[in-house]
Formats: structure tokens, sequence, C-alpha cells
């Protein structure tokens, strides 16, 4: 059965609308990183995405929901690319070993994703999130792209899940400094920053070794 026109035109003003939404989000992306999150203005997202004001307005009521979503973007795309290096079927530590390693090796291409992420939690991480809303929305969006991480299969128990939840916290801390002041640190300190990677991935595996013996894993 064909389908009605009003339902094609349904769907293709549908596809219309998330394109639009898609676009405008790559151009926030695109300001804050290199215009900084709080000094972006709605104008100059609409600006970016080639719209106007008025057009940007029905799809977002102010900057707070566009940095939201892009900062859930960032973190599917930190764990993404991160957990890339972990093989399919790898489970228990061997899947968070991976993860970790994932997250502290690709940080030249996800450099962008950590400094964002930098800027967000230094925006947002003062006075709480703007809304109970963001912040309920938020949550579930950092469950589901954890759901779908290494972290999920690796089966352990709620004491270590903690603790792996807390290491991951811990490194992604570190890598949002590394990303904001990792040069100027390598001067001020004389440690390269390659140097200053490479220690904390030995300061992490022993941590995750540690684990390990804990469980005997």
């Amino acid at each position: 059965m064909k389908e009605s026109k009003a339902a094609l035109n349904r769907q293709q003003g549908k596809h219309q609308v998330d394109e639009q939404r898609d676009n405008i989000l790559d151009a926030a992306e695109k300001c804050f990183l290199d215009q900084g999150l709080e000094s972006t203005s709605m104008i100059d997202i609409a600006t970016q995405a080639g719209i106007t004001k008025m057009t940007l307005y029905r799809y977002f009521p102010n900057r707070d929901p566009i940095a939201f979503e892009v900062a859930g973007r960032m973190l599917e795309t930190i764990m993404t690319v991160s957990a890339q290096t972990v093989d399919e079927g790898t489970t228990g530590l061997d899947a968070v070993r991976g993860l970790c390693l994932g997250m502290i090796r690709e940080f030249s291409r996800l450099r962008g994703a950590y400094r964002y992420i930098g800027m967000f939690d230094h925006l947002y991480g003062g006075d709480g999130y703007p809304s109970d809303e963001l912040a309920s929305w938020y949550k579930q969006r950092i469950f589901d792209i954890l759901e779908t991480s290494p972290v999920s299969s690796a089966g352990l128990d709620e004491q270590s899940n903690a603790e792996v939840i807390t290491l991951l916290n811990t490194i992604m801390s570190f890598l949002e400094k590394m990303a904001a002041r990792g040069e100027l640190m390598a001067d001020e300190q004389e440690v390269p920053l390659p140097t200053q990677l490479a220690v904390f991935e030995k300061i992490v595996l022993i941590y995750i070794d540690s684990l390990g013996d804990r469980n005997n894993v």
C-alpha cells in the first residue's frame, strides 16, 4: 500500500527538522570550541548555522539546552572512539582496561571533546544545572552512553563498578585539563605533554591491576 501524500509530507518535514537541528548543533559545537562556551551567543550560533535568530529560537529557547546537547554528543564521541580499542566480546577488567587506554591514547583525536567537557563542567558545575529538566536529561544521557560502553559488559561487582566509574571520572578530569592547558603545563613544569600522558597511563594501569588482584581476575 502506498503511503498517503500527507504521511510522506510529514516524514519529509520531520527529516528536514532533524537536519536543521543537527546543523544547529554542528554550528554551536564549532562556535563553542572556537570562541569558548561562555562567550558564544545565540546570534553567533545562528550566524554560523546560516539561519535567522528567529529560526534558531524555534528549535531552542536559549543557549543552555544547546550546550547540554553538545555535551552529550561529545561524551558519546569520547566513549565511541575510546571503545574502538576494545575487542568485541572482551569482558571484565580487560574491557575496562581497553576503554581507559583508548581514552588516553586517543587524546589527540579527542582533544576538542575533552576541552569542551571541561568548559561545560566549569560553566555548569558551580551553581548547578539551569533546570531540573536539563539535569534529568543529562543524567539519563550519561547513563545511556555508559550502557553502550564496555563498562556495561564488564560484569563487575557493585564495589568494583563504583571504583571503575570513579576511575573514568578521574581520567576525564585529567584529560580535560590536559586539553585546555597541556602545553602551558608542559612548559611550566618542564614535562612534555606526551610524557605526562604516558605517566598517567601507567598510574591508571597500576590501579586497574590492583582491582584485578583484589578480584582474582
